[in-house]
């Protein structure tokens, strides 16, 4: 398990896997927690390219989370197993 904050609001995401991040990113939303998982990162991606640029791949859930690892937008601050 691994813990994460997002950049934006500072929301604490503690996952095991890309879809756990996922469903606790759409879950913390006020109009994304009944929408399908690639529903959400299809749209997701949509709003952060047109907000600042960013090209977040919604292709998997292992890659929308790489991508947003890479911009920053989500960062690892621990690992729990260790």
């Amino acid at each position: 398990m691994k813990t994460y904050i997002t950049s934006d609001d500072d929301q604490i995401i503690k996952a095991s896997s890309a879809l756990d991040i996922v469903n606790q990113l759409k879950n913390g939303g006020r109009f994304t927690a009944d929408q399908p998982p690639q529903e959400y990162i299809r749209e997701f991606a949509e709003r952060m390219k047109e907000y600042d640029g960013s090209q977040i791949r919604s292709d998997s859930v292992e890659h929308f989370v790489e991508d947003l690892l890479s911009i920053k937008y989500l960062k690892e601050i621990s690992d729990l197993q260790k």
